[in-house]
C-alpha cells in the first residue's frame, strides 16, 4: 500500500535528527506535523494523515528536505485516494513525482488516475517522463495497464499519441520486471503503425528486434509485415531458443512460477508434452505452499491449466478434466475462476460429455461472472455447443444469437460456434469476414494455417470435423489468397 511505502521512505526519529535540531521554528513545526501524520498512518487513521500531510506539503513543503517532502506527498495522496478525494490525490501525485526522491508507487498512482479518467495525453506524457530516469517505476507498471491504454488509443485516440506510447513500450528503455515478460507484442503493434505511416525502414528495424516466437508467427502472417520477416523463418528454432532462455530465467528467478509455466508451454509447442508434464510435476509439492512462489496467487490456476493441456496432447482426457477441475477451484483475480472453468467445459464438449459441460457452466447461470467480454463469449459459445449436442436447439439458439451480436469481442469464437452447431455456410461467411478484415486477418490466417501433426489424434468434436470442410470451400480459399495466404509451420498448433 502506498501509505506503507511512504512510511518506509521516511526515516525514523525525524524530530531528533541533526537537521531538525538546527532548523528554525517553522521547519521544526513542519517536521513535527509530518511525524504526526506518519504516526496517524501507522495507526490506520487516513483522515488525520491526509489532513496533516496535506497541510505540510501545501503550505510548508519548501522547508522540508526533498526525501521528506516526497514522503509527505505520498502519504497525503495515498490517504486521499482511500478517502475518495480524487482531485487532491492526483494533484499531490503530480507534484510529488516532480521530485527525484518520489517513490515508484507515487508514479503508478499518478498514471492510474490518468488512465481511469481517460486522460491519455497526460498518461502518455507520464510514461515518457518515466522513461527519462525513472526506469524502475516504468518497468514495474502492471503490463495490463499498457495493453488497456493502447487498446483504448487504437479504438478511439489520435494516432500520433498512440505512436508516442508504443515508441516507449517498444524501445529498450522499457523492460517489464515480470520474469519472462516480453515487449514484442508492443513491437509488432508499433511496426504496424510505422508501416502504415510509410516508415518502412523503422518498421523493418522494429520487426528485426522481435524474438518472441508467437509474435514472429503473427508478423509472418500479417500482409503488412511479412515482407519484413525472413521467408525461411525457422519458427521451431525460435521456440528452442526461447525455451533455453526460459530455463535460465527459471534458475535465476526460482521464486516465480510463471517462467516454468511458459517453459512447459514451449515444450508442448515443440510436441514434447511428456516433458512438459514432468517439468510441471517438478514443483508439484511446492504449489501447496502459499509462500513458495511470489506469483502463486496469479499463476496457480495456470499451472493446473498447463497440466491439463499436456494431458490433452497425451490423450489422457480423464486426467485433463481432473486438472481443469482443480484449476477451476482456485480463485482467479480474487474472484470466481472463469478461465479454467470454461476450459473444463470446453474439454467436456470436445470429448463428448456435453451434459457435464452444462453442469460445469451452471456456476455462471445465476449471476454475471467476473469475466471479460471475451470470457463471456467463451461461456456462450461452449454452452451453445453443449446444448446443440444434447438436442436443446431453442436454448442453443439464444447463445448463438448472443455470440453473433457480439462478434467484435471474439471474432474467431463466432466461427467456432457456427462450426459446432453445424452451420457451415455461416461459419464460412464468418471466416471470410475475418480474413478480409485488416485487423483480424493475421489471426484468421493463423487459424487456417497448417502445423505439425499432433502426437495424439484429437477427439472428433464438431469443430475438428467441420473446420476442414469450410477450409476446402472455394469462397474461403479465395479469401485466404486475398489475405496473403496461409503458411505451414514446423511446430504444434498450441496457443502460446
Amino acid at each position: 500500500m502506498i501509505g506503507a511505502t511512504a512510511l518506509a521512505a521516511m526515516p525514523g526519529g525525524v524530530g531528533a535528527s541533526d537537521g531538525a535540531k538546527k532548523a528554525d521554528r517553522k521547519q521544526e513545526a513542519a517536521l513535527a506535523k509530518l511525524q504526526a501524520a506518519a504516526s496517524a498512518a501507522e495507526a490506520g487513521d487516513c483522515r488525520k494523515t491526509a489532513k496533516l500531510a496535506g497541510e505540510v506539503i501545501d503550505k510548508d513543503a519548501s522547508v522540508l528536505p526533498p526525501n521528506l517532502r516526497a514522503a509527505g506527498y505520498t502519504m497525503a495522496a495515498s490517504c486521499e485516494v482511500a478517502l475518495g478525494d480524487q482531485a487532491n490525490a492526483y494533484r499531490h501525485a503530480v507534484s510529488g513525482t516532480a521530485l527525484i526522491e518520489s517513490p515508484d508507487e507515487l508514479w503508478h498512482l499518478r498514471l492510474s488516475f490518468e488512465l481511469e479518467g481517460r486522460r491519455y495525453g497526460d498518461a502518455v506524457t507520464t510514461v515518457e517522463v518515466m522513461m527519462q530516469g525513472r526506469g524502475a517505476a516504468l518497468n514495474s507498471v502492471p503490463e495490463q495497464w499498457f495493453y488497456q491504454m493502447d487498446n483504448a488509443l487504437k479504438a478511439d485516440g489520435p494516432k500520433p499519441l498512440r505512436r508516442r506510447l508504443l515508441a516507449v513500450l517498444a524501445s529498450g528503455s522499457y523492460i517489464p520486471d515480470t520474469p519472462a515478460a516480453s515487449v514484442d507484442p508492443f513491437r509488432i503493434r508499433y511496426a504496424r503503425l510505422l508501416d502504415e505511416a510509410g516508415d518502412a525502414a523503422a518498421a523493418k528495424h522494429t520487426i528485426e528486434q522481435i524474438e518472441d516466437p508467437s509474435t514472429l508467427l503473427d508478423a509472418s502472417l500479417d500482409p503488412r509485415l511479412r515482407k519484413f520477416v525472413p521467408a525461411d523463418l525457422d519458427l521451431r528454432r525460435q521456440v528452442e531458443l526461447k525455451l533455453a532462455e526460459l530455463r535460465t530465467v527459471m534458475q535465476l528467478r526460482s521464486e516465480f512460477l510463471g517462467p516454468l509455466i511458459y517453459a512447459a508451454t514451449y515444450l508442448r509447442v515443440l510436441g514434447r508434452p511428456a516433458e512438459a508434464l514432468a517439468l510441471l510435476d517438478s514443483v508439484k509439492s511446492k504449489t501447496a505452499d502459499p509462500k513458495a512462489f511470489i506469483d502463486r496467487d496469479k499463476q496457480l490456476p495456470w499451472w493446473w491449466d498447463a497440466r491439463a493441456r499436456a494431458y490433452t496432447m497425451l490423450g489422457r482426457y480423464d486426467d485433463e478434466v481432473a486438472a481443469y477441475r482443480s484449476g477451476a477451484g482456485v480463485n482467479e483475480n480474487g474472484g470466481v475462476n472463469v478461465s479454467q472453468t470454461v476450459n473444463l467445459a470446453q474439454t467436456q464438449v470436445e470429448i463428448g460429455r456435453p451434459a457435464d459441460a452444462l453442469d460445469t457452466l451452471k456456476v455462471f447461470d445465476d449471476a454475471a461472472p467476473n469475466a471479460s467480454p471475451f470470457g463471456i463469449m467463451q461461456i456462450r459459445f461452449t454452452r451453445a455447443c453443449a446444448r446443440m449436442l444434447l438436442g436443446k436447439l431453442a436454448e442453443a439458439d439464444q447463445d448463438v444469437q448472443f455470440v453473433r451480436d457480439h462478434e467484435k469481442d471474439a471474432p474467431q469464437t463466432v466461427t467456432e460456434t457456427l462450426l459446432c452447431i453445424g452451420d457451415l455456410d455461416g461459419a464460412a461467411a464468418s471466416l471470410v469476414r475475418h480474413l478480409d478484415d485488416p485487423e483480424e486477418r493475421a489471426s484468421a490466417l493463423r487459424y487456417v494455417s497448417e502445423f505439425d501433426v499432433p502426437p495424439v489424434t484429437p477427439p472428433p468434436s464438431p469443430i475438428v470435423v467441420n473446420l476442414p470442410k469450410i477450409k476446402a470451400r472455394a469462397d474461403v480459399k479465395a479469401a485466404i489468397v486475398r489475405a496473403g495466404g496461409a503458411r505451414q509451420f514446423n511446430i504444434q498448433q498450441v496457443s502460446f
